[in-house]
């Protein structure tokens, strides 16, 4: 028997309420729904360029709800989410991203490209 994950919970809630308010910020709303269609496509698109299991996956952004849409992305990729702080230099975010050998790093431009604005 498996544990239930996020990932499960997330699809379990888009089942239920697709269209229900999930998050809500000064930058946007989103459904259970939008979240799990998202999520799934950010998680194909990392597959496709070539995160693996296990990878680290860094993500680069603003509290914003591209922030959610790419953690579950990372997660349902069955990437390792890392966190970078948005306000260490170009120099300072060497470190933590050679220290965690992170594989790609999502912002929110890439995670809300990957989706065209009418898919949310």
């Amino acid at each position: 028997m498996h544990s239930p994950t996020l990932c499960s919970y997330l699809s379990y809630w888009a089942e239920r309420w697709p269209d229900r308010l999930a998050v809500k910020t000064r930058h946007g709303e989103l459904t259970w729904g939008a979240i799990d269609r998202s999520s799934r496509a950010i998680a194909a698109h990392l597959l496709q360029t070539g995160v693996n299991h296990g990878d680290r996956v860094g993500i680069l952004m603003h509290n914003r709800t591209e922030f959610i849409e790419a953690m579950f992305g990372i997660l349902r990729a069955g990437a390792v989410v890392t966190l970078l702080n948005i306000r260490n230099t170009a120099n300072e975010l060497m470190y933590p991203i050679d220290a965690t050998n992170v594989a790609a790093i999502c912002n929110w431009i890439s995670a809300s490209l990957l989706l065209p604005a009418s898919n949310r």
